[in-house]
């Protein structure tokens, strides 16, 4: 079974990430 809290870490990461890059087009376009 994998780590719960290692999972969601990853996961909050990832979300972090798409959202800035989200952002990011917004600021280019």
């Amino acid at each position: 079974m994998l780590d719960l809290g290692l999972v969601f870490q990853l996961f909050f990461f990832i979300d972090f990430l798409f959202l800035n890059f989200l952002h990011g087009l917004r600021m280019i376009a």
